[in-house]
């Protein structure tokens, strides 16, 4: 299989967001699993009480994005993937 460019890969993944709706429920259950992990971490690590502002709110969002994207990255190594 020749290799795919990141434009071809990009609009090949998001034609199939579109397309199948199962699938993007899928990617949808990923991103707000990741989110409500991280949000979990952090109530247990500071109190429940303690996440009270935006930036707290997008430092765990950042991490869990981090965390999604490393997961998805381990899991699609080559592009043949695809």
């Amino acid at each position: 299989m020749s290799e795919i460019t990141t434009e071809q890969a990009m609009n090949q993944l998001t034609k199939a967001l579109r397309e199948d709706p199962g699938y993007r429920l899928k990617w949808k259950i990923n991103i707000v699993k990741a989110f409500m992990d991280d949000w979990q971490l952090a109530h247990e690590r500071l109190g429940y009480n303690a996440i009270q502002t935006n930036e707290q709110v997008y430092v765990i969002a950042n991490k869990a994005a981090d965390r999604l994207l490393e997961q998805f990255e381990s899991d699609h190594k080559t592009p043949d993937r695809f």
